[in-house]
C-alpha cells in the first residue's frame, strides 16, 4: 500500500513538474512574441538581430515588411494572443494568425509560424514560415490596386472563350487553347476528360485533337494527348497514343506515325531524327521513313551516352514556349496557368513529368504588376550517367525552377535516374539543394550532399548559411529507396564521420557582417550533438534551449 502510495506522489510530482514546465515555456514564448512586435517598428537592422539560419535578409524582410503596416492598400493585424507551440527536439515550433484587411474586402486570415531556439540563453528565430502570409497578401493587394487592368485583360480573353464555345458544337469539350504564330489552337476532347487524373498519367477516357481558329482540323480527335507547337519539331506537334508518339505537322499533315518510345531531332546527313521504337534503336530519315540501328558513329554516341541531354541546357516556361491556357470558367481566367506537355524524349526519360502546369501566362515586362504566382521558367541540365551495379546507370537530372510571387526566386530539384542496358527507364527518386554532389560510398550505400535553398532542413539550424545537408540511399530490387531518418544531420546516423563533413567554406553571419570560416562552429557542433541525443529519446533538461 505504502509502495503505491509513494509511486502515485512520484506521478503526481512529475505531471506537476510537467505542467508547471509547460506553463513556464508558453509565458517564455508570449514575452518573446511581444518583443517581437515592439521590434517590428524598428530599424531592419534590430529585426534581423532576432533571426539566426540560412534564410536570405530578403526572404525575411519580405514577411516583415507586411507586418510592419507600411503597405497603404493591405492591413496586417498580428494575434498574439492565439499563438499555439509544441516542441520538436530541442526546437519550439510557434504558430499564431495573421489577419489581412482592405477596404471593400473580406477579412483573411493567414498563418504565420516561427522555429525557435536558444542562443546564449536568449530566442532566436532560426526559421520564419511565411510563404502563405506573402501569397496571400500579394494576391490581395494585386486583386484591388490592378482591378481595372485585370479586367481589361479578361476582356481580351473573352474572345478565345467564345470561339471556343461555337468550336464545342462538334465536340464534348474543348479544354485549352493556344497562340502559336499568328493562328489559335484549340485542343478538343471526345469523352470524359478529368485534369487532375491526367497530370497524375491516369489513361483518360477520351480522345484528343486539335482544330485551328478557323475550325480546320489540324490533328483527328483519335489520340491520348497533344504536345505544344514546336516542341520537337518547328510547326509541328506531337502526339501521343497508348504511350507511343508520333508527329503532325500545323498545316494537318501526318509526319511520323505514333510508333516509337521517343523521338530526338537529328538533322545531319540523311537522318531527321533518332528514334527508339522498343527496343530496337533507330532513325528516320528526310521523309520520315524509319531505318534500324543509328545512321552514323556520331549519332550512336549521342544517344547511348547520353549526349543529347549532357550536351545541352533546356528551357521550358513564357517565353521559351508557347504556353497552353486552360479554359477556366472566364470569371477565373485571370488565374491563367500555363500548361507544358513535356515532349517525349523528356517523359520518356522522367526528367519531366507529361503535364506540367504552374507557368505563369499574365506579367507585365518588368514583372512589377504581377497578376500570377507561379514558375517562370524552369532549367534542365543533365549529367553523364554512371555505373550502379553490372547492369544498371544512373544519371543525375537537375531542374532549376524560377518562382514568381514567392519570397524565394529559385528552387533547385534533382532526379537520381536508374536506366538498364537498354536505356530503359526503372525508377527515379528525386533530391533538393544547391551544389547537389551523389556519390557510392559502397555497394549498398549512395550519399547526397546539397546546400538548402528553403526554408526547411538541417542547414537553418547550422549557425552557418550554407552547411550542407546529407541524405542517404540503398540499392534494392532495381530501385534507390531514401534511407528513412528522424536525424536533420543523417551524416551522423549512415556513416563514420571524419573531419570532410565539418569542413568547408562556411559563411556565418555576425553583427550584419558576412564571416568565413572552415570548420563548423561549436553552435553547429553542439547542435549535431543534440540531435544525436533527441535521436535515442534524450530529454534534455531545457527542452527548447539549444
Amino acid at each position: 500500500m505504502k509502495r503505491i502510495i509513494s509511486i502515485c506522489i512520484i506521478l503526481t510530482l512529475g505531471i506537476s513538474c510537467s505542467v508547471n514546465k509547460s506553463k513556464e515555456l508558453e509565458k517564455d514564448v508570449k514575452v518573446f512574441l511581444n518583443d517581437f512586435q515592439s521590434k517590428l517598428q524598428g530599424s531592419d537592422e534590430e529585426i534581423l538581430k532576432l533571426f539566426t539560419g540560412s534564410q536570405s535578409k530578403d526572404e525575411i524582410l519580405k514577411a516583415i515588411v507586411i507586418l510592419q503596416n507600411k503597405d497603404t492598400t493591405v492591413k496586417s493585424h498580428i494575434q498574439p494572443d492565439e499563438f499555439k507551440f509544441h516542441i520538436e527536439g530541442s526546437y519550439i515550433v510557434v504558430e499564431f494568425p495573421v489577419e489581412l484587411t482592405a477596404s471593400g474586402q473580406s477579412t483573411e486570415t493567414s498563418l504565420l509560424s516561427f522555429q525557435l531556439f536558444k542562443n546564449d540563453r536568449q530566442f532566436r528565430i532560426g526559421k520564419l514560415e511565411g510563404e502563405k502570409l506573402y501569397r496571400q497578401f500579394s494576391i490581395l493587394k494585386n486583386k484591388i490596386e490592378y482591378a481595372k487592368e485585370l479586367a481589361r485583360r479578361m476582356a481580351d480573353l473573352k474572345v478565345y472563350y467564345d470561339r471556343a464555345r461555337e468550336l464545342q458544337k462538334n465536340y464534348d469539350s474543348v479544354i485549352w487553347f493556344v497562340h502559336h504564330k499568328n493562328m489559335t489552337y484549340y485542343y478538343a476532347v471526345k469523352g470524359v476528360y478529368n485534369f487532375d487524373s491526367l497530370k497524375k498519367g491516369t489513361l483518360q477516357n477520351c480522345k484528343m485533337g486539335l482544330i485551328d481558329e478557323t475550325g480546320k482540323v489540324i490533328v483527328p480527335v483519335e489520340f491520348d494527348l497533344i504536345s505544344n507547337p514546336s516542341m520537337t519539331f518547328a510547326e509541328a506537334v506531337e502526339v501521343t497514343n497508348n504511350g507511343r508518339v508520333g508527329c503532325y505537322s500545323l498545316d494537318g499533315k501526318e509526319m511520323i506515325p505514333p510508333n516509337y518510345e521517343w523521338i530526338v531531332p537529328y538533322e545531319k546527313g540523311f537522318a531527321n531524327a533518332l528514334v527508339k521504337k522498343d527496343p530496337i534503336f533507330g532513325w528516320l530519315d528526310k521523309e520520315y521513313a524509319f531505318h534500324e540501328n543509328f545512321p552514323s558513329e556520331e549519332a550512336e554516341k549521342s544517344i547511348k551516352e547520353f549526349e543529347y541531354l549532357t550536351n545541352n541546357a533546356f528551357r521550358f516556361g513564357i517565353g521559351h514556349q508557347d504556353l497552353i491556357s486552360i479554359l477556366y470558367p472566364i470569371e477565373d481566367s485571370f488565374r491563367g496557368n500555363g500548361l507544358i506537355i513535356a515532349s517525349s524524349v523528356f517523359a520518356s526519360n522522367g526528367i519531366l513529368p507529361i503535364v506540367n502546369d504552374g507557368f505563369v501566362t499574365l506579367k507585365d515586362a518588368e514583372e512589377n504588376r504581377l497578376f500570377q504566382y507561379g514558375d517562370d521558367y524552369i532549367e534542365n541540365t543533365n549529367e553523364k550517367p554512371f555505373s550502379v551495379s553490372e547492369t544498371l546507370s544512373a544519371f543525375i537530372s537537375n531542374i532549376k525552377t524560377r518562382y514568381i510571387g514567392g519570397r524565394g526566386e529559385f528552387y533547385t530539384t534533382h532526379k537520381i535516374i536508374l536506366i538498364d542496358k537498354n536505356q530503359k527507364l526503372l525508377s527515379s527518386i528525386e533530391a533538393w539543394g544547391a551544389d547537389f554532389k551523389f556519390r557510392k560510398l559502397s555497394d549498398e550505400l549512395f550519399e547526397s550532399k546539397a546546400i538548402s535553398e528553403t526554408d526547411a532542413g538541417p542547414s537553418i539550424w547550422a549557425r552557418e548559411a550554407n552547411f550542407p545537408f546529407y541524405s542517404y540511399f540503398k540499392f534494392d530490387l532495381g530501385k534507390l529507396i531514401r534511407l528513412k531518418s528522424n536525424r536533420l544531420f543523417q551524416c551522423t546516423e549512415f556513416v563514420k564521420m571524419d573531419s570532410s563533413y565539418l569542413s568547408g567554406d562556411f559563411i556565418f553571419y555576425q553583427n550584419n557582417n558576412d564571416v568565413h570560416s572552415k570548420f563548423a562552429s561549436s553552435e553547429t557542433i553542439r547542435t549535431m550533438r543534440d540531435d544525436i541525443l533527441a535521436s535515442y529519446g534524450f530529454i534534455f533538461s531545457e527542452a527548447y534551449v539549444g
